[in-house]
């Protein structure tokens, strides 16, 4: 990852600069490997990723939108980071290294992620959702392919824990109640 110049650094809000920081530490982390550069599908023979990976996602694509002021938010930054491990696990098997991997990486990224948001003066005031909107994501959530619907129980299960009710092993529910609007 290039090292961003002074002046650049300063065009970032403080937000971003420290999304930079949680960046450039999750990409020394040892084990970061699958996810510093794009899936060199040809290479692999991954014939399928291209079919099954619409927007493909890195670490080092990540910095280049960053160094180049792509980025309007923290947000816009954490959506381009949860994409890479959204990719991976929908490629991936769930019992797979890989998968293991990504989930390992989310949990890290959104505790880090969480104390960036608190301090970020770009983000404002995140209102709660109204009900007319708890209403749409309801009824949405029904629609949702069932092969994509693990991915967004596991989103929500990293990033709002306390949203998912896993009392029921053959049965999980979702209380909308309780996402919180970050």
């Amino acid at each position: 990852m290039a090292a961003m110049s002074k002046r650049k650094r300063s065009k970032l809000s403080k937000g971003l600069q420290e999304c930079q920081k949680l960046l450039q530490f999750m990409t020394k982390h040892k084990e970061s490997a699958p996810f510093r550069e794009p899936v060199d599908w040809k290479a692999w023979n991954l014939f399928d990723y291209p079919k099954l990976i619409k927007h493909p996602m890195d670490f080092h694509t990540i910095s280049t939108k960053l160094e180049g002021g792509e980025y309007g938010s923290t947000l816009d930054f954490a959506k381009d980071v949860r994409l890479v491990w959204t990719n991976c696990k929908t490629y991936n098997q769930d019992e797979s290294e890989y998968y293991k991997l990504a989930s390992k990486f989310s949990k890290l990224f959104e505790q880090r992620f969480a104390k960036i948001v608190q301090i970020d003066e770009d983000i404002g005031e995140l209102k709660d959702p109204t009900m007319e909107e708890k209403t749409a994501f309801s009824r949405n959530i029904f629609n949702i392919e069932p092969e994509h619907l693990g991915n967004v129980v596991t989103m929500l299960d990293e990033r709002c824990e306390k949203c998912i009710d896993k009392e029921d092993p053959d049965e999980i529910e979702i209380n909308i109640d309780l996402i919180d609007a970050r």
